[in-house]
């Protein structure tokens, strides 16, 4: 098989004198568009893997380039929005440091990565302590993807990237991430990602899953692609993997698999939007309360009051009292 083919896209069609529809010229436009900005932000790439790497932080480019140049044919469309790089989780924090030396500014953090921009001219970037889901430690994970490092070619720099097995276990990840949802293209690229192996492959990708504590996830994944696959009944089997304020999702974290330097990070993230000004005005808002002044004195005591008030009743109901009501069933737990 070769390299064209287990992409799963076709050859790019040949020129003709015929000329476009109104409807065929537009979607060229947009090729070029989001080609020429996809172009842009790889071109980034190279540069950001060299400065981490010169302070000695190992790093693995993940997601949009690799996926773009495994699986889709050159005639295809697949916008890269940012750059995902997964780091050694030892040196996390010196790599942060470093984005910010780069005049990157940290605008959010999950407990498995933090978000980072530097401005409109450039891609904002993905930061990876680890991967959703993943259950073994982040330095564990980072160790059986180094084992199944290989290098592509970005911009015209050989970049490290996960080879083809585990690049695919990503993809599963992500699709679970998506609730392996037909209108999201991460469900499209887990399948072709699927059916882009071979059989050696696949079990290679197997053991990889096993490996990283996400097998049930790879199991959940491959369900979904079955002709009539009941994604709800799928859906409700996926564990927990981060805080939210929803109180049947906060127990879910608590009892998951998740490591405890990630539920910690995701803790704190979750404490920062509890706390923000936005949020306490937003609660003051749907109680007909007018909002309050930015580091006034009365807000930050509003603050303080509600945040004893949320936590009360929600550890009240994740001890089991009281109702708890499921965003996604509306079923009271």
């Amino acid at each position: 098989m070769n390299e064209r083919d287990r992409r799963g896209g076709s050859e790019a069609r040949p020129a003709s004198d015929e000329p476009l529809s109104i409807d065929e010229a537009l979607e060229r436009f947009a090729t070029v568009v989001a080609q020429a900005a996809t172009e842009k932000i790889e071109s980034q790439i190279p540069a950001l893997v060299a400065r981490l790497e010169s302070h000695g932080i190992d790093v693995i480019v993940l997601k949009g380039p690799v996926t773009r140049r495994r699986l889709y044919a050159d005639d295809e469309r697949r916008p890269v929005a940012d750059i995902d790089l997964l780091v050694d989780p030892a040196a996390f924090r010196r790599a942060a440091r470093v984005l910010g030396d780069a005049g990157y500014r940290r605008y959010d953090r999950h407990g498995h990565s933090d978000a980072f921009s530097r401005g409109p001219d450039d891609a904002d970037v993905d930061l990876h302590l680890t991967l959703p889901y993943v259950t073994v430690s982040p330095r564990r994970a980072f160790a059986v993807f180094a084992a199944h490092r290989t290098t592509l070619d970005v911009a015209g720099s050989a970049v490290p990237a996960l080879d083809r097995p585990a690049h695919v276990v990503h993809l599963a990840i992500h699709a679970a991430v998506n609730r392996f949802e037909d209108a999201q293209r991460s469900s499209t690229e887990w399948e072709r990602g699927l059916a882009s192996l071979g059989d050696d492959e696949i079990a290679r990708a197997e053991a990889i899953a096993g490996s990283l504590g996400v097998g049930r996830i790879w199991d959940l994944a491959r369900r979904a692609l079955a002709d009539g696959a009941d994604r709800d009944a799928l859906l409700a089997q996926r564990p927990t993997w981060e805080a939210v304020p929803r109180v049947w999702s906060m127990r879910g974290f608590i009892t998951s698999g998740t490591p405890l330097r990630v539920k910690w990070r995701d803790v704190q993230r979750l404490v920062a939007l509890q706390w923000a000004d936005s949020t306490v005005n937003e609660w003051r808002a749907k109680r007909g309360a007018a909002p309050l002044a930015t580091g006034s004195l009365r807000i930050a005591v509003e603050k303080l009051r509600r945040f004893v008030t949320v936590s009360t009743l929600g550890l009240a109901r994740i001890a089991g009292i009281g109702r708890v009501d499921h965003p996604d069933t509306g079923a009271t737990q």
